[in-house]
């Protein structure tokens, strides 16, 4: 059920969602083609069709700048939250803030053909608060108590497509903290911006086809703006949501991985210790560019570094350990290059992270190279002491590590 208002929306600001990965697992289960595909985000804005941001995302980018795509290749999971969303995003857009988000992405068995998997993600967002700023005057805010969604994917015997399962859900609007029916909202909002200008469509639980990979997915909540003379949206902003979906054959049985491929044509100096032609041979899935992105080398042996900064400058003696203050957002750099004589960079390389603290290892994801094959980690400032284990695969298909570096923060009161 889709609603449209006609309004008129002034510059907006939005004060929106910081979120850090509390359990996440390596952004690539241990299994070849095919594979199955999901992710879920909490929130997502894009202002005038530029890139949009979406920092509570599992199993994906936060960000779509320079091109990324907002998709990983391949299902894994993930668990992301924040238990309070209204860090300023600097978007131009309205205010958002929450008390709890979330968005999980999990594939089971980990281990194993897509066939026998079953892929799912869930997002979730309460106590959401929305307010627009309309040339100058506040509008009563618009409030929901919870907003779901999830999708589920799995082959059933019998049958070469995956069987997909979605839900979604919108509970308790308000309006000026009153409760409220769409209907009556949409209405109201329609009276007070009557002599306004443009067209806002309001979509609780959308299902839609992600255009970039073709998953099939669903939305508690879309808000556009448009202009009335139509054209791309001032605002695009999605609450909740959550899709899955496979690649070609994901739920043929006979497909146990991908098929053995020709050895590559060209080859590098030596001791460059690296591979051409995207896989080089049977279950290898190449982890990150030589040189620069999709260069179409891939790396066999990485060697990481990485190091705590300083006042925003990178330590002299760069150092492996670091006392810091509860509170404090303290960044960690590094660069991944190429194990030979003379080390090239490499670009688009997803490192793992684990987090040991208290007896516990959480796995995170999220950390991949830049140009120039640079590291930047910003970390959040409600940790507490622990150890940063950083490890580079290769392989993404194996769990064989060529570089890995630990780093020790002492948190204090």
């Amino acid at each position: 059920m889709k609603k449209v208002i006609a309004a008129r929306v002034a510059p907006l600001c939005v004060a929106s969602v910081a979120a850090w990965l509390i359990c996440a697992a390596p952004a690539g289960a241990f299994t070849g083609s095919p594979v199955w595909t999901c992710r879920s985000s909490a929130v997502w804005a894009s202002v005038s069709g530029n890139n949009r941001v979406e920092p509570i995302v599992a199993n994906g980018n936060p960000s779509t700048a320079n091109s990324t795509s907002p998709d990983f290749e391949q299902c894994a999971d993930a668990n992301v939250g924040e238990n309070n969303l209204a860090t300023p995003l600097a978007i131009p857009l309205q205010t958002v803030t929450a008390d709890t988000a979330s968005a999980i992405t999990s594939v089971t068995p980990q281990l194993g053909t897509s066939a026998a998997q079953t892929a799912s993600a869930s997002a979730t967002v309460e106590n959401l608060g929305l307010l627009f700023n309309v040339s100058g005057t506040a509008l009563p805010a618009i409030g929901v108590k919870a907003a779901t969604s999830s999708a589920t994917a799995k082959c059933v015997a019998g049958s070469s497509t995956p069987q997909i399962t979605l839900s979604k859900n919108v509970a308790t609007l308000t309006l000026g903290g009153q409760p409220i029916d769409l209907d009556p909202l949409v209405t109201d909002l329609a009276n007070a911006l009557k002599p306004l200008g443009f067209l806002i469509t309001i979509t609780p639980n959308e299902q839609f086809t992600d255009p970039v990979n073709g998953d099939t997915g669903v939305r508690a909540l879309h808000i556009e703006v448009v202009p009335t003379s139509g054209g791309t949206p001032l605002v695009n902003l999605v609450v909740a949501e959550s899709e899955v979906g496979g690649s070609t054959n994901v739920c043929n049985t006979a497909a146990t991985g991908p098929p053995a491929l020709a050895t590559p044509t060209a080859q590098l100096p030596a001791g460059y210790g690296s591979f051409t032609g995207g896989q080089a041979n049977q279950g290898v899935l190449g982890n990150g560019d030589v040189g620069t992105a999709n260069s179409g080398i891939h790396p066999t042996c990485g060697k990481l570094s990485m190091h705590f900064v300083k006042a925003g400058k990178t330590i002299v003696h760069p150092t492996h350990s670091l006392t810091s203050h509860y509170g404090k957002r303290d960044v960690i750099r590094g660069t991944i290059v190429t194990c030979s004589k003379h080390p090239q960079p490499i670009v688009n390389a997803k490192i793992d992270q684990i987090h040991i603290f208290a007896g516990k290892k959480l796995i995170k994801t999220g950390l991949k190279s830049r140009p120039h094959g640079r590291l930047t980690l910003i970390l959040p400032d409600n940790l507490t002491s622990r150890s940063i284990l950083f490890q580079y695969r290769p392989n993404l298909n194996s769990s064989k590590v060529s570089s890995s570096v630990t780093l020790h923060l002492k948190v204090v009161r």
